[in-house]
Formats: C-alpha cells, structure tokens, sequence
C-alpha cells in the first residue's frame, strides 16, 4: 500500500473542491482528488447544451428512492461526473440566492454566515463583464454576463412583460441586495459562447503549480482517524489502495450526495444504523446524512400559436415569487424554456423553499456504490399546496399579453389543465414532479446536536477535518446553487488559512461555572 503526504488533501474536484485547490495551493502542497475523468465531452463546453448532458457520461446519474410523494416513482438526481463536477454540467445560472435565505443560517446557528458576511466572497468569485449592476463583483476569476444583453429569446421579452403585467416586479437579474422576487432575465456563467465554471475559472490555470497535484479517476473510500484525529484518507487509484497522509487537514468537497456516504463508510455517523450495516463506529454524529433537500418541481409544455424561432440559450428568463405575500422572500420559481430541443414554449415550476427534508443512507460498504438518496418529495403538505400555487400563477402568465401572442394551451398528452380544482392538480402533481438538481444538506453546518460542522466546517468532535460543498448547507437556498457553494468555498479558506479571526463558542457548562 503506497504512502504519500501532502499539506492538504481535497476529496472533490467540483465547485467547491476547484476553489479550495487554486487558493490553499498559492500557500501549501496540495491534493485534489476526483473519482470522475478528467477528459469532458466537447458538449460540455457548449453552454447551450446542458439539457442533453443529464444522463449522459458526465453524470452520475443518481436516482432517489421510490417517492411516496411522486406516485411511489424513483426520479433523477444529476450531479457532474467529471473533474469540475456538476458546474461543468449544469445550466449555467447565476444566481446568489434571496439575502433572507443566508440571515436565517446565521440565525438558525451558523454565525458568521449571514448575507452581509457572504457578500465579499460572492464578489470575490464574480468577474461580472457588464456595467449595470455595481452589486456583482467584476474582478473575480468567473466570468459572468447577463442574458438580457446577449440576444435574449423574443418570447423571453414577452414572458418578463406578462409577468410584470401580473403585477411582480421586473428586474435586471436576481442577485441584487434587494432579494430574488421578480421576473427577468439570468446572468450565466459563460465567456464567448463557452461555458466558464469553477474547472476553467479555478483549476486549469493552475494545473501546472507545483504545490497542486490532481488525482483524477481516484476514489476516497475512507477518511483515516487515530481517535479523535484525522491522518488522512485511503484512496482507490488504479485498482490499488493509496494511503495519504494530510499534514494540515482533509477537506472533503465530494458533493451532497457523497460526503455524507463518505463519512458514514469511514464510521463516522449515526452510531447504530452504523453498526446494523457492520461499520466500525469510529465516531457518534447523529446528523450525518440528515436533512436533505431539493427544489421540488414540475414542468409542463404548451402550444404554440406561432413559429417559435430556435434560440443558442433556451432558459434565458425567469419568475421568483411568492405563494403568499407574507413570505419574507421568493418561495418559488418558475423558469421559462423558449424553443427546448423539442420546440415550442415551455415552463418548469419549483419550490424554492421547501419544507421537505430527507436522508443521504449507504446502500452496503461498497464505496463504488451510489448512496441511498431520499429527499422525501412533497412529503410536507406545504409544498404541495405551493408547487399548485405556482403551477395557477404560471398558466395565468402564459394567458397574459404579451406572452399569449406564443401560446394556444397547454401541450396535449400533459394531463395538466388549468380548470383544474386542488386535487386534481395535487394528483397530477404527484404523478409529474421531480428534483431541480439542487441537493443540499446531510452534513449540516450549526451548533446544535444535530448539527455535522460548526460555523467553520470543523467536523464536530474531530481534528483536522472539515466539510466544505452544499452538503454543510443549513437548509437549501432560494437559488440554483453553484453560486453560493463557490461562495462558501472561498470563505472556507480564509477560515482555513486563518483570514478571518476563529469564532469561539462558550458551552452552557461554562457560563455557569465562570
């Protein structure tokens, strides 16, 4: 069994992991470690094709439990399987997330998390091209550009101004101070015509720094304690065994879906469901794998009254808004598709806050297997009710002016109608909805018992090992989420390179003792 050691060893190469190697290389020998390829398809450059990379090559392809909440079906998760993870796949939207949706974090038990803190690093990664929008950074490493000014779909106009007639506002993109909660048009991660995400922002313009060397094809199959301390990590790298030994700390970045499994193998977790599958429990944390959380959601198709031309970015707009007008932000989405590979116009809806929370459990002690994902789908009534809310309000859009000049009705064979009362759409609801490819949660960042991190992604009660991808995520953003993710990445590393001064948290033994 070969041996190595390096300062830092990284477990993901996505966007987290592609952050996290370009800042701890300028200052210590690093190792990045993916179990995805590092070879991507040409298509996935091509910011105009990511609809046909799900279930392709580059994705892992996870598929949930059977959901009671979808009809008993299971249904699919997609996640990048590639070096650069799920940003060399998914569908290039920047969006932050609603600044309420950070505040409840801090609020909720993660100090130092809040909007207000997560600004700068926000910035730090933005390299926004254009000038009308002096709340986006433009010297970050990411280059961003806003739809609106490159050729947007004429029926997207249309959209925007049918929502506005509804009475939501208009707004320029969905990143301002001012919340998400409005109707316009997205700013992509994309330069020239080219996808640009955390792998061509991030890792290959350092690739060749000698402090950071990339292990691609290689998968961690357990993270190594000596009590209470983490050594290192075993790797399986062609075929073999490879012990690594970090002399600073082990981060793992390997996505929602894999760094709880990661540390469940590793037998840190749930003490007995470890021991019912025959881990070796090395260390008690009941949160590990709880909690996660998608954007559940439900597309639909309609006529088209019109040729709709083709378009190079079919998802160019987009509506946030509220189920109720006393939510503090946006709770739902609804994204509008104009010339999908099939043609025509069509919308997906989503609950951007979702009260529904499942489980990230092994399926055996096999690391090559994919974990047992169950989001619990449409398991709190809430969401039903508001996927419904927001399914009436988006059909109301589509019968408004101007956007009624593109559509006759909803696509025949949907089985959607909108005289539909509450329980028939509910059913239909649960017959058609699916994931948003949003996974958050099962490592959970907090300080309370069921917390996995603490506010510096420190894995509770052990040294030398923290979490640092959308699975420490208190709960899931109003947003698609490589933004944010990028965002604590960046912050991360100050905590990890001692940037920003160690928070310090008193037990309630200690006050009474003092």
């Amino acid at each position: 069994m070969s041996a190595y050691e390096y300062d830092y060893v990284i477990i993901g190469a996505g966007s987290a992991g592609c952050v996290l190697a370009y800042r701890l290389s300028e200052q210590a020998s690093v190792l990045l470690v993916e179990a995805g390829p590092m070879a991507a398809p040409a298509s996935t450059m091509d910011p105009y094709a990511w609809p046909t990379l799900i279930g392709g090559e580059s994705d892992w392809a996870y598929l949930t439990t059977p959901q009671p909440g979808l009809s008993g079906k299971p249904t699919l998760m997609p996640h990048g399987r590639v070096v650069g993870g799920s940003s060399q796949m998914n569908g290039l939207l920047w969006t932050r997330g609603d600044p309420s949706d950070f505040d409840s974090w801090a609020h909720g038990g993660a100090p130092g998390w809040s909007y207000s803190d997560l600004v700068p690093y926000f910035r730090r990664v933005e390299g926004y091209a254009g000038h009308d929008a002096d709340y986006l950074g433009s010297a970050g490493l990411v280059h961003l550009e806003n739809r609106r000014d490159h050729d947007p779909h004429p029926a997207s106009l249309d959209f925007v101004a049918a929502a506005a007639a509804r009475g939501h506002r208009e707004i320029r993109d969905f990143n301002s101070p001012a919340g998400v909660a409005g109707a316009g048009h997205f700013v992509i991660n994309a330069r020239d015509g080219r996808r640009f995400g955390a792998r061509q922002a991030y890792l290959e313009p350092v690739l060749d720094r000698p402090a950071l060397t990339l292990w691609a094809g290689a998968r961690a199959v357990r993270i190594n304690l000596d009590g209470s301390h983490c050594t290192g990590v075993t790797i399986m790298r062609d075929g073999q065994p490879t012990v690594v030994r970090a002399a600073r700390e082990v981060l793992v970045a390997a996505s929602t879906a894999e760094s709880p499994k990661l540390l469940m193998l590793s037998g840190i977790g749930p003490a007995g469901y470890l021991h019912d599958l025959g881990v070796t429990v090395r260390h008690d944390l009941a949160g590990v794998g709880e909690g996660l959380q998608d954007h559940v959601s439900a597309a639909f198709a309609f006529e088209p009254a019109r040729e709709v031309p083709s378009s190079p970015f079919e998802d160019d707009a987009a509506l946030f808004h509220r189920s109720e007008p006393t939510w503090i932000g946006a709770d739902l989405e609804t994204l509008f598709f104009a010339a999908p590979p099939e043609g025509g116009i069509a919308m997906r809806v989503g609950v951007v806050r979702p009260m529904s929370r499942g489980t990230v459990r092994l399926r055996g002690t096999d690391p090559g297997e994919p974990p047992l994902l169950d989001p619990r789908f449409l398991s709190a009534e809430s969401d039903l009710r508001r996927l419904i809310s927001g399914i009436r309000e988006s059909l109301a859009i589509a019968a408004t002016a101007p956007l009624d000049q593109w559509i006759t009705g909803i696509q025949a064979g949907t089985g959607l109608r909108g005289d539909m009362d509450d329980d028939e759409m509910a059913e239909w609801a649960h017959a058609h909805a699916q994931g948003f490819a949003h996974m958050t949660g099962g490592c959970r960042m907090g300080l309370d018992e069921g917390a996995v991190v603490d506010p510096e992604l420190r894995v509770h009660g052990l040294d030398r090992l923290r979490v640092v991808d959308t699975s420490v995520f208190p709960s899931v953003p109003a947003a698609h989420t490589q933004a944010a993710v990028m965002a604590v990445a960046e912050r991360a590393c100050d905590l990890i390179l001692g940037g920003l001064p160690t928070q310090v948290v008193t037990e309630p033994g200690e006050l009474a003792s003092a």
